[in-house]
């Protein structure tokens, strides 16, 4: 049976990210998928020169159904894709399951019973989000967490950024710019409020979103934040990073937060559902209230004054690491679907 990816997402945020990594990872170990993406989007130009892959791009979700085997078992990772996959259920008759990537609870308000009343099975990351989905699907939850991705980098670029930011104590973000659920404001004030105090620090922060351009212009002024965009290796940065923050108000993904522990450095994140999950407070990293700067200016100042603290954060994370690699969450996978085919194939005959 052949395996269907199907992420209809038009951005090229964390959490599909996640799923190109899965991707690859099941295409170096020579499994056969057929992946349904958008027409032209980020991820069908980054997938389309990938062997053991057949790369089928939609325009919509009502295109593209007639042009997958009927037989195969499909793997919707976002809530277009499952639309999609449900859709092609009715039409052809296709299995299929889910992800659903975020890792806040609140997150899963978007589905409902009746999306997921076909599905075989739903795949969450975190706990969470599991025990919300089990409120609403009528199938087996499984939570696989995050992969840690390995970033790539460029050894003259990171040259010029050490040389860049030589004597400061740079504090990164990477995340999906967007005021409500983002919390880079909170960065921002975060900035002013220490600048006179601690003059050394910068606050570098990765990424773009609906309301960067808006952010970047109101702030560009001030000297203790740099705004980067989405370079074309996120890894530089990170190889100069003394700390990293998430401030999100809502954890979609862990992408930011396992990136910054695959390069050593302690973490800091919002007190959210999903964050509090994963991150045990003083252990692999530090947690702060949710929207309260004076909670995440406290924070910083403890790991800015303790080189043995982020040093005992880094390693504590680093043991967790090895369970969220590339090949592990890939496995996990694997033995999702080949559970769910075992099942198919018995009620067959």
């Amino acid at each position: 049976m052949r395996l269907i990816q199907v992420c209809l997402n038009d951005e090229y945020d964390a959490q599909t990210q996640q799923v190109e990594l899965l991707i690859h990872t099941l295409a170096e170990k020579k499994i056969k998928q057929q992946v349904v993406c958008k027409k032209n989007s980020v991820l069908h130009h980054r997938l389309k020169h990938l062997r053991n892959l057949h790369l089928l791009p939609v325009s919509h979700r009502f295109s593209g159904h007639y042009q997958v085997p009927k037989t195969g078992l499909i793997h919707a990772h976002d809530l277009a894709a499952a639309r999609w996959a449900g859709w092609q259920r009715q039409l052809r008759g296709n299995p299929w399951l889910m992800s659903w990537h975020s890792a806040d609870a609140e997150s899963t308000e978007q589905l409902n019973s009746r999306l997921l009343n076909k599905a075989l099975a739903v795949i969450v990351t975190s706990f969470p989000a599991e025990l919300a989905m089990r409120d609403k699907a009528f199938c087996p939850v499984r939570r696989i967490p995050d992969a840690a991705i390995t970033l790539e980098t460029n050894p003259m670029k990171m040259t010029e950024l050490r040389s860049h930011y030589q004597g400061r104590f740079v504090i990164g973000h990477w995340g999906h710019i967007e005021q409500k659920f983002g919390g880079q404001l909170l960065l921002v004030k975060c900035a002013e409020r220490m600048q006179a105090d601690f003059p050394n620090m910068v606050f570098v922060i990765l990424g773009e979103g609906p309301d960067y351009q808006k952010l970047k212009n109101k702030y560009k002024d001030r000297e203790n934040i740099d705004w980067v965009g989405e370079p074309k290796h996120p890894g530089d940065y990170y190889s100069v990073m003394n700390l990293f923050i998430d401030p999100a108000n809502r954890a979609d993904s862990m992408t930011g937060l396992l990136q910054a522990m695959s390069f050593h450095i302690p973490v800091i994140a919002s007190k959210v559902s999903g964050f509090a999950e994963f991150i045990s407070h003083r252990s692999n990293g530090m947690l702060f209230k949710k929207g309260d700067v004076a909670s995440l200016e406290e924070m910083i100042k403890v790991l800015y004054n303790s080189t043995q603290l982020r040093t005992r954060l880094t390693r504590d994370a680093n043991r967790e690491l090895k369970e969220v690699s590339a090949d592990k969450i890939a496995l996990k996978h694997l033995g999702v679907y080949q559970a769910l085919i075992k099942s198919l194939k018995a009620k067959s005959g």
